[in-house]
């Protein structure tokens, strides 16, 4: 049974945040915004520049836009599909956590950190919310676990700090600059306290920094160009 546990874990949290997860309307303004942006990318056909009441809008770089776009398209104009990207990142980051766990300190503490994240109430309610921060808090999560696999482990594991850069890549696609802050403070700060250098070859500085620019620069340099100033 302890062999199943981690994936009875996800389909728990799964059921737990989809369930109902349509039935209580949209929260103005905050949802109502994030719901309507994705839905004038289909309308318009634009998922280059974001538009809400059809006037251009940057707040928030276009992620978080372009999935609940998909997940509009895909299952119509809902509550339900307007926060499902939300669960879903919000079931991701519990999986993420108990390979954080499982990594660091074990199978049991791996699976002890997912289930107290899954039924922390601050958590549920996010996840059950359509803002960003629910992606943001899953990209970030999933790039610490990336970095602390290449980093931490007794072999280097450069896939795991690619995907580490991605997931740090897609932070800053959901929620701007913060996205490669706070991963870039963590980690300079490990580095200082330790003064294990070494650890700086596992981070890949060189193939990390340019996938991350090859992710995050297209749609900055297409947007400033198709909307000057």
């Amino acid at each position: 049974m302890i062999r199943w546990a981690p994936a009875l874990l996800l389909l728990g949290a799964a059921a737990l945040y989809l369930a109902r997860l349509g039935r209580v309307g949209l929260f103005d303004p905050s949802e109502g915004t994030y719901a309507e942006i994705p839905r004038e990318m289909l309308a318009l056909h634009d998922w280059l520049t974001p538009h809400f009441n059809f006037v251009r809008y940057f707040e928030k770089p276009p992620l978080l836009y372009w999935l609940n776009a998909l997940s509009l398209g895909a299952l119509g104009n809902s509550e339900f599909s307007a926060r499902l990207v939300t669960a879903l990142a919000a079931v991701s980051g519990i999986g993420v956590v108990y390979g954080i766990g499982r990594d660091l300190w074990g199978r049991q503490a791996g699976l002890a950190s997912a289930a107290i994240l899954a039924t922390s109430f601050g958590y549920f309610v996010f996840g059950r919310i359509m803002l960003p921060d629910m992606l943001l808090i899953a990209l970030l999560s999933a790039a610490f676990w990336g970095f602390s696999r290449g980093m931490l482990g007794d072999v280097d594991r450069p896939a795991a700090v690619m995907g580490g850069y991605a997931a740090m890549a897609g932070a800053v696609l959901t929620k701007g600059l913060i996205g490669v802050v706070f991963p870039a403070l963590t980690i300079g700060a490990f580095l200082l306290i330790t003064r294990d250098w070494r650890l700086v070859r596992r981070l890949k500085l060189v193939r990390g920094g340019a996938l991350f620019l090859l992710i995050t620069v297209p749609w900055h340099v297409l947007v400033a160009a198709r909307n000057p100033g």
